[in-house]
């Protein structure tokens, strides 16, 4: 994955939210609709420094942090329009080592560290 992340111009994350009676078995025993929760690729490319177009589906927003790369889930249109706004009027000014520094926050040492932080503050 590293290659692709380093070769591509930007990820899209089009995940999209579930009615909770179309993924499947799993659906059929837990019968409750679905949204993306920790879009572990979104990190990925950050971490190489690759910039992420998302749907709004779930964390995706959270984790992107930037409105104007987010589209509204199982929507074409508006994802043809954030992946031309960002071609068009974000990528000509990137910084992608913001990117870079974003990815920091959910490195496992990190994590720890605030895990054992909050531990010691209670």
């Amino acid at each position: 994955m590293v290659k692709f992340y380093d070769q591509a111009e930007v990820v899209i994350v089009p995940s999209k939210r579930t009615r909770g009676n179309d993924i499947g078995l799993l659906s059929r025993i837990f019968p409750i609709p679905w949204r993306e929760q920790f879009g572990r690729v979104i990190v990925e490319a950050f971490a190489r420094g690759t910039p992420v177009v998302g749907s709004d589906s779930g964390a995706i927003p959270e984790l992107i942090g930037n409105p104007e790369l987010i589209f509204e889930a199982g929507n074409p249109q508006a994802l043809k329009k954030r992946v031309e706004h960002f071609f068009n009027e974000i990528a000509p000014k990137l910084d992608c080592e913001i990117y870079f520094q974003k990815s920091l926050k959910f490195k496992w040492s990190f994590l720890a560290q605030q895990l054992v932080r909050e531990i010691n503050s209670t």
